[in-house]
């Protein structure tokens, strides 16, 4: 889905229209196993994409790091803090169930600086996940109605 989204953003920047600043946050267990690697780079350079913050949980000789765990570090921080208080913004998660959870959990932990509760109300909290969780599990909840649009500002995506 995120590859899908970036393709289209790419597309409707070629076409002229106007593109909000947009981040990847994206988590593979190596490099060898980002998935799209030098397509990230490619959107990167033609302006599609404004940056892209990678980890790696596997990576031989490095210390394991999560998607999450780089969403808490002060240079993601300072990236997600204009996007999440801008109205016009969105923040998509792709990725396993649990990931999205984690990921909730972390905006949450940030409250304090971010309007995380405004983001989750306005509904600009997307998600496209695979797996399941109980309902009692869900640090935030959504009613089955709830919309599932695809844009984006922030992207974090796990595997």
């Amino acid at each position: 889905p995120i590859r899908g989204l970036l393709q289209m953003r790419s597309y409707f920047r070629s076409r002229g229209e106007k593109m909000g600043k947009a981040y990847l946050v994206f988590g593979s267990r190596t490099i060898e196993e980002g998935l799209f690697e030098d397509e990230i780079e490619n959107f990167i350079t033609e302006g599609t994409l404004t940056d892209a913050f990678k980890c790696y949980s596997r990576e031989p000789g490095k210390k394991k790091q999560y998607t999450t765990d780089i969403m808490k570090t002060e240079k993601v921080e300072q990236v997600l803090a204009p996007i999440i208080e801008n109205g016009d913004s969105h923040v998509y998660v792709c990725g396993s169930a649990h990931m999205l959870e984690m990921c909730k959990s972390v905006m949450i932990e940030m409250a304090s600086k971010f309007h995380v509760s405004k983001l989750i109300d306005e509904g600009r909290l997307h998600s496209d996940v695979f797996g399941a969780l109980k309902p009692v599990g869900s640090v935030i909840g959504r009613s089955r109605s709830a919309s599932m649009n695809v844009g984006s500002s922030v992207i974090g995506r796990s595997r």
